[in-house]
């Protein structure tokens, strides 16, 4: 920022002067209180005369204002009218100790009637225009309505002969509902339904607004469409439950986000980059943004999703059970960024989604992912670095139970990627892979300049860099029982190189190597003929007995090689060793822990060396300067080890 002048005469002189002689305006605090009486929009917003609307306080609120909120469930979509200044920033809260729900959901009271000869079963008239929009990227004809009965999510269906056998459910044709009712739900007319009728409970109209804070709320009930074709039409654009509308230096804290259609929170640009929304074009600050101690859950599609964003800090947040809906886009994850720039995922715990976990696309760079819980999500990997050069720094996280087809389905995956260092995590118990690096495709992708403040309209079409894996760097970490094999790495060839492996702990003998022959396209893999040729030609040249070394096996499309085989032929892992461990298990309560016995001392004598930038571990206790211990935990010890997977509880 330019330093001010204060010359005589000059601009900002004159600018000094004239605020030094304008009235000073106090910051307000507007209250919203709907059970109040005499509660009204048109009333002041003060303690003794609130507002009705959290609507009525967002038109009227400027910087520095705080709109503090009472207890009820508000059926409405707040629109920020202004934004704040720094320093001075826009509050909207939930007053303390209160439940307040913002709901995108209104309540549905028609005059129901019985479905003959179909017991439980009711049909009402609709007009609401989500019922008669479909729902993109899920499987079957789903709209982007929904249906609540007793705040239950009713599952919606695609034909009468579904809908008939599953209680919970329900399915419309554009101009009705037909609802099958819960167990426990005999009159439906008896029972509260909610349909969902917005398709945000946050939105600013303006695009770019600053300095908003949103604190302390249940946010529930989206009719938003998937972001499977973000990028080609405004039907389709990241919009989230709660939407930051490419705005900047937001702090969305303390918050439940959770039943949306599509995503939970978008935190970027909306659309690509350089393009204009609702006729506004693209601001050019977005981003600085603190996603701070939510829970972000049962979203259709994923949880926080943005393109095109700098500085942002996603840290402690709860992210669960995302892709309810089964969405197939290749833009689905608990996280999902594009064009992320300086940010940093921390302390989060990731489980239980039908998504992956994290996923960097396409330029990502100085970012850092750290001291993260990511379980039992499925496909896409727990981290997924896809088509980027960093750097990225991944350290001190523990990733477990991964599950679903193929590598990418790997505790870490990633593909045309270059510049990632992993450091002193925890792979475990996942399905397939512990780690599983490759070149997929010949793409090319943007590398934009280190210390980038903004990005810019055009950014992201130029400085375009070809795809190598290069600079990627696996070091100190711990690989438990991970079901294929511990790690793929690619070998050395013209496009990848400078990449480094050493200092891990296995629990296996076996690692996956998948040989990419010097000067073939992406993907092509060394036969396993090939492969024993190149051991044997090692072999005699180290002087060992061949049969000593045991012969390559051809496994999952590649090849399995032992340590020992995997050290001779890459002279990598050349100070890893394998540890031996009984009764491993992972507890996934609402305070997950693992638990596992060490029977030897294999990770106490690697001597590892230290990682520039990781200066702690999992729970925060400071790294030794020297010889730190591989893994996240550096109270690992011999015998019997439980270890806490929440980092804000110390272990024991």
């Amino acid at each position: 920022m330019p330093k001010p002048d204060y010359r005589i005469g000059s601009v900002s002189a004159w600018a000094a002067m004239v605020l030094a002689m304008a009235p000073f305006s106090p910051a307000k605090t507007l209250v919203v209180d709907q059970n109040q009486t005499g509660a009204a929009d048109t009333n002041a917003g003060t303690v003794s005369a609130p507002f009705k609307t959290i609507n009525a306080a967002a038109r009227v609120a400027v910087a520095g204002d705080t709109i503090v909120v009472h207890a009820g469930i508000y059926r409405e979509c707040i629109v920020p009218a202004n934004g704040g200044e720094e320093g001075k920033p826009i509050t909207y809260t939930a007053a303390p100790d209160e439940v307040v729900c913002v709901r995108g959901s209104d309540v549905f009271a028609p005059a129901w009637e019985t479905v003959a000869g179909q017991p439980g079963v009711y049909q009402a008239p609709v007009d609401a225009d989500v019922f008669k929009t479909r729902l993109d990227g899920v499987p079957g004809k789903k709209t982007l309505g929904q249906v609540m009965v007793d705040d239950q999510m009713l599952q919606q269906m695609d034909d009468a002969g579904d809908l008939n056998r599953v209680a919970g459910s329900w399915m419309t044709d554009g101009t009705s509902i037909t609802v099958h009712c819960p167990a426990g739900v005999d009159e439906l007319s008896k029972h509260q339904v909610q349909i969902t009728v917005r398709r945000n409970c946050f939105r600013p109209e303006k695009r770019g607004l600053g300095y908003l804070v949103i604190r302390g709320f249940r946010f529930e009930h989206a009719a938003n469409q998937g972001i499977g074709q973000f990028w080609t039409g405004e039907s389709h654009l990241q919009s989230g439950l709660v939407s930051c509308r490419s705005g900047n230096h937001w702090v969305i804290e303390n918050n439940s986000i959770r039943w949306a259609n599509s995503i939970g929170l978008d935190i970027g640009m909306e659309k690509h980059i350089g393009q204009s929304v609702d006729g506004q074009p693209q601001p050019e600050l977005v981003g600085w943004h603190l996603i701070r101690n939510n829970t972000i859950s049962d979203n259709g599609e994923g949880g926080i999703c943005g393109i095109g964003h700098v500085g942002v800090k996603i840290i402690g947040n709860v992210l669960k059970h995302n892709n309810r809906l089964g969405f197939n886009t290749f833009e689905e994850a608990a996280i999902k960024v594009h064009f992320a720039l300086e940010t940093l995922i921390e302390g989060n715990v990731i489980s239980d989604n039908e998504t992956g976990g994290i996923w960097l696309d396409n330029t990502w760079q100085d970012v850092r992912i750290t001291r993260n819980v990511i379980c039992n999500n499925r496909k896409w990997g727990g981290i997924f670095c896809e088509l980027g050069r960093g750097p990225c720094l991944v350290d001190n996280n523990v990733i477990a139970l991964t599950r679903g087809d193929g590598p990418e389905s790997a505790g870490f995956y990633s593909h045309d990627a270059a510049g990632v260092t992993l450091a002193h995590n925890l792979f475990i118990m996942n399905e397939h892979y512990g780690a599983f690096i490759t070149r997929a495709t010949e793409r090319r992708y943007a590398s934009l300049p280190r210390g980038t403040q903004q990005i810019t309209r055009g950014g992201g079409r130029g400085n375009a860099m070809t795809n190598e894996v290069r600079d990627m760097k696996v070091v100190n970490n711990l690989f438990i029982d991970n079901g294929r094999a511990a790690l793929n790495f690619p070998a050395m060839s013209a496009p990848d190189r400078n990449n480094v492996s050493d200092y891990n702990v296995y629990t296996t003998a076996w690692l996956l190597y998948v040989m990419l022959v010097a000067n073939n396209s992406a993907g092509t893999n060394a036969t396993a003929r090939e492969a024993q040729a190149a051991l044997d030609r090692a072999v005699a040249e180290e002087d060992i007995q061949a049969e000593d070394m045991p012969k390559v096996i051809k496994y999952q499309g590649g090849i399995l090689l032992t340590l020992d085989q995997w050290q001779l032929l890459s002279k990598q892992d050349l100070h890893s060793g394998i540890a031996r461990l009984s009764r491993q298990a992972i507890h996934t309560q609402d305070e997950p822990y693992l638990t596992f016995r060490l029977n030897n001392d294999v990770p106490f004598k690697l001597g590892c060396r230290p990682v520039q930038g990781v200066d702690k571990d999992f729970y925060g206790n400071p790294l030794p300067a020297e010889n730190p211990l591989p893994g996240p935990f550096q109270n690992l010890k011999a015998g019997a080890n439980l270890l806490r997977l929440w980092p804000a509880v110390p272990a024991r």
